[in-house]
């Protein structure tokens, strides 16, 4: 009974093992596998926390790279505005009951040639239209200068004007500038030429000149300025009348 008894339990033991190993194998398996599962999902909010912080890093580093130039620029173009600022004061609102009037540009021409002649030896006539408000509201005034051909120096005159035809409500009025030398401007018949300054107020800084009239050499004749004259009247003015004729005129003065 023992003999058959003992070799069935020494039998059934390696059998048994067997059987404890196949049972606990899936068993320690399993554990293992829910143990890793557990930690790779504790550990995904770390890994995806330091990746966006790395990237993050990265990205800060390049934008202050790249934003570098750009807030030096801005610094740059930002320093102007704030001195413009500074200097430029903010105008106050318009009032919309007042009206106010833009001025842009000049109303009227300061002198506009109509012609110029010789009156005598000495003397030249330079004939125009002028704006009335300059004359109305300014001191406007002229100045005679002679350049001769032969290469000497210049000579110049303070000129005065007459406004012959001055109202009827224009805007320009009639101006003849006369320019009286000293001598005989053009003595020796080499010829030369007239220039006209003009001068829009008091000030000798703001001023027009333009060349009123030449005189080629040889053609000055001093015969003219003797008698007898060639002509009886000048009328220096504009033809307020309509078209000028020399007999009206000439019976009018009589």
């Amino acid at each position: 009974m023992r003999k058959d008894g003992t070799p069935a339990s020494v039998s059934g033991h390696p059998v048994e093992k067997m059987f404890l190993c196949f049972e606990t194998k899936p068993l320690v398996a399993t554990l293992l596998a829910l143990t890793l599962v557990m930690v790779i999902w504790n550990l995904q909010p770390y890994y995806e926390n330091l990746i966006s912080a790395t990237n993050r890093c990265s990205a800060s580093t390049s934008g202050a790279t790249e934003s570098l130039p750009i807030r030096s620029e801005n610094v740059g173009a930002g320093l102007t505005p704030l001195a413009e600022k500074n200097l430029v004061k903010p105008s106050p609102p318009a009032d919309p009951n007042k009206r106010t009037f833009q001025v842009y540009g000049n109303a009227a021409a300061l002198f506009v040639q109509m012609g110029a002649y010789r009156g005598g030896p000495q003397t030249f006539a330079v004939v125009g239209l002028a704006s009335k408000p300059i004359h109305v509201f300014g001191k406007p005034w002229y100045k005679c200068e002679w350049i001769p051909n032969n290469g000497n120096s210049s000579i110049k005159a303070k000129a005065y004007k007459m406004l012959p035809d001055w109202g009827y409500g224009r805007v320009y009025t009639v101006v003849v500038v006369n320019c009286t030398f000293s001598s005989n401007p053009n003595a020796d018949n080499s010829g030369g030429k007239l220039v006209l300054y003009a001068y829009y107020g008091e000030s000798p800084r703001k001023y027009e000149k333009f060349t009123a009239m030449e005189e080629a050499p040889g053609s000055y004749n001093e015969s003219q300025y003797s008698p007898p004259y060639k002509y009886e009247y000048l009328y220096c003015g504009s033809s307020l009348y309509g078209n000028l004729n020399a007999i009206p005129l000439k019976l009018f003065w009589k």
